[in-house]
């Protein structure tokens, strides 16, 4: 009981000393999107599938969990050795995930805490070595 006091009071007396960075907001989110400068141009994703199957949707989640959007890819899905752009739901950082085939990618692609602004284009260059297909190795 007394070394879990001790513990407790190290790691609380560590949090108030090293305390937050200035980038995080109250509620402890950073807001990427606010250091963008105003533009009337989206942030846009361009794909290139290099991943041997066929991507049917991309999903994007806010790197602060705020916002989920589901992009179905047209036209029966964008075939590996094909790219395409298309818009980010706003400016900001970004999770992306891709499904199709019973394949996805794992780890899961992250733009760049800093954010992409408007005006702006991330690639995301999906390939074999983050793929994962359901089954695989069985």
């Amino acid at each position: 009981m007394r070394r879990f006091s001790w513990l407790a009071l190290a790691c609380t007396a560590s949090l108030v000393l090293f305390g937050c960075d200035d980038e995080e907001s109250d509620d402890g989110s950073t807001d990427a999107a606010s250091e963008c400068a105003a533009s009337d141009s989206p942030a846009l994703l361009q794909i290139d599938n290099q991943t041997g199957n066929t991507m049917a949707e991309v999903t994007m989640r806010a790197c602060d969990g705020s916002d989920l959007v589901m992009f179905p890819l047209p036209d029966g899905g964008l075939a590996t050795g094909s790219e395409t752009t298309i818009d980010l739901p706003a400016p900001g950082c970004w999770i992306l995930s891709y499904a199709g085939e019973g394949c996805f990618n794992d780890p899961k692609h992250q733009t760049p805490i800093a954010g992409v602004c408007g005006g702006e284009t991330h690639v995301w260059q999906a390939s074999s070595a983050t793929h994962t297909c359901a089954g695989a190795g069985w």
